[in-house]
């Protein structure tokens, strides 16, 4: 186990939405509501590192907010797969009306029934989709797109009431009656693009974005450099580093040790010196009846001196993908080729999949000892 570097399950499409140690407790108030309310709060606290805070917002006013602002990324992570029936020409239509749409995964059952896995965003989305397909896409069917789009909302309004705004009865009936349908139901996941899994991942800045990278049937919400403090945040030195320092002398060590320590507190010292200096250069130039102004200050601050900071700082997110997709990332990460600090997250990652209720769709990927002695690796070798 290296320092600083890890993952854990946060969910697997049941009811339990676990909440890591690391991210803190929730205070009365927070976390509460349905599942996929639940794992989008949470996605969304690990940004701004508000979990327990007293300051930060309960469940219903966070949930307020997230709408009013419109940073929609964190409701990319509750997937879910519902199936509709209806006339003979269903298939045909919804696979127009659902092409080139983010976060949608079709999968047609003979001409009449369809299965649709999505994500909260792509249902609330939709209507803005729907334009811009209009727009590009001659003679698009915007009224059999509206008819889908109603059906969607009311159905994924039950399983998250605070994220989605109920859509008018009248129209659903009037969708259900244009559409033919006989029957909408939610499904159990069935295929590795069907199932989804959340973790919650951690390690440095470099791990991140080698992390990001792997955006195709994924999502995505990481700790902000903005809205934290990162002064006294932690450190992630590189497995290959802290291997290396280990099998040193005694003496080796310390001076290793406080070469880096001198380093990164050196760094921690420029950050604050920098941040003290550009808050009242930036409030001096905001407007001082802005409610926001302090906030709008310290955020910009931040933002600026970040980039004094290493590639080391230490990071969290929580990531979602589906079972096809984390497939691919541990044939990738995983692999004997890939960067010593992905490949020990992406073994920690494979673990905890296992731990899943999809934990068979991983049966076949077995880890060994890395050839190079730095943790773990996938056997056979994996892709470069």
């Amino acid at each position: 186990m290296f320092e600083g570097i890890g993952a854990e399950l946060i969910w697997d499409g049941s009811d339990d939405v676990r909440i890591p140690e690391k991210m803190g407790k929730p205070r009365p108030g927070q976390m509460e509501g349905t599942v996929a309310e639940r794992l989008t709060e949470l996605s969304g606290r690990v940004c701004y590192d508000s979990l327990g805070s007293k300051r930060s917002r309960d469940s219903k006013d966070y949930f307020d907010h997230i709408l009013s602002v419109g940073h929609l990324s964190i409701a990319e992570h509750f997937n879910a797969t519902i199936q509709i029936e209806g006339n003979e020409s269903l298939v045909d239509d919804v696979a127009f009306v659902a092409l080139n749409r983010p976060w949608f995964w079709i999968t047609p059952i003979g001409s009449d029934k369809v299965r649709i896995t999505t994500n909260c965003r792509a249902v609330m989305e939709w209507n803005a989709w729907t334009r811009v397909l209009n727009d590009l896409i001659p003679d698009y069917p915007v009224e059999f797109a509206a008819h889908i789009g109603a059906l969607l909302r009311w159905e994924f309004h039950r399983l998250a009431p605070r994220l989605i705004k109920e859509p008018h009865s009248a129209e659903v009936a009037t969708a259900r009656d244009q559409l033919e349908i006989r029957l909408v139901t939610w499904e159990e996941p069935e295929t590795d693009a069907e199932k989804w899994i959340t973790l919650y991942t951690y390690g440095s800045r470099g791990f991140s974005h080698e992390l990001v990278r792997h955006g195709d049937f994924t999502g995505m919400s990481q700790r902000s450099t903005r809205y934290c403090n990162e002064s006294k945040s932690p450190w992630v030195i590189h497995p290959i580093i802290q291997q290396f320092i280990e099998e040193q002398d005694s003496t080796s060590q310390l001076v290793q040790s406080e070469e880096l320590r001198g380093f990164i507190d050196q760094a921690k010292d420029l950050y604050k010196t920098w941040v003290k200096r550009l808050v009242p250069y930036i409030s001096a130039r905001i407007d001082p009846e802005d409610p926001y102004a302090k906030t709008t200050a310290r955020k910009q601050a931040r933002g600026a001196a970040r980039g004094l900071l290493g590639n080391a700082l230490g990071t969290e997110l929580v990531f979602s993908a589906s079972v096809l997709q984390w497939r691919h990332i541990f044939r990738m990460r995983a692999a004997q080729a890939a960067d010593g600090e992905i490949r020990v997250a992406a073994c920690q990652a494979l673990s905890a999949c296992k731990e899943s209720r999809y934990g068979d769709s991983f049966s076949g990927l077995v880890l060994v000892k890395a050839d190079d002695g730095t943790g773990l690796m996938l056997a056979g070798g994996g892709a470069s």
